[in-house]
């Protein structure tokens, strides 16, 4: 079946919380709320899928003695340029947890192809298999390829916080 894009980001996100929560376990607890986003992105269900599981299995790594995840979808209006006047939605996807947060040395190359903070397999120069340091360098190439963009960061009082923004298309 050819790939479609996602015509309502907000019903396909909640589509996942079932399978988010199971993924980050018992002793962390997800919430996923939706403040519009009942929009049509250039991003395909199996795409997004990817984007949550890495997400969601970084974050619940950082919290090995559990914690909570949140995931909020909400729209706001973009300016475009002078070339296109108007305005149009963007969606904006927050993550965040109440882990430790990510150090300011990772924030600078959290993205990059091989970079992790797992630590290596005991008497191994390798990482483990899990840990090979792809799944946030695969999620910013994903969103780059629907339009949009990924940020991290930290927030108060704690914890790791990242931010896609997706533009909304036409359907």
């Amino acid at each position: 079946m050819p790939a479609v894009p996602i015509d309502n980001l907000a019903a396909e996100l909640l589509a996942n919380r079932n399978l988010l929560a199971a993924l980050a376990g018992p002793s962390i607890a997800l919430t996923v709320d939706t403040d519009g986003g009942a929009l049509a992105v250039r991003l395909t269900g199996e795409d997004l899928t990817r984007v949550l599981v890495n997400m969601v299995k970084n974050a619940a790594e950082a919290m090995p003695g559990g914690g909570k995840i949140r995931l909020h979808l909400g729209e706001r209006p973009t300016q475009r340029g002078p070339a296109q006047p108007g305005t149009e939605k963007q969606l904006s996807l927050t993550i965040e947890d109440n882990g430790r947060g990510i150090s300011a040395d990772a924030l600078d190359k959290i993205f990059e192809s091989g970079f992790t903070t797992q630590p290596a397999s005991p008497g191994s120069d390798t990482w483990p298999v899990a840990h090979r340091g792809l799944g946030l360098s695969i999620t910013r190439s994903i969103i780059e390829a629907a339009g949009g963009r990924i940020s991290a960061g930290n927030h108060n009082p704690g914890g790791a916080r990242f931010e896609i923004e997706l533009p909304a298309r036409t359907r």
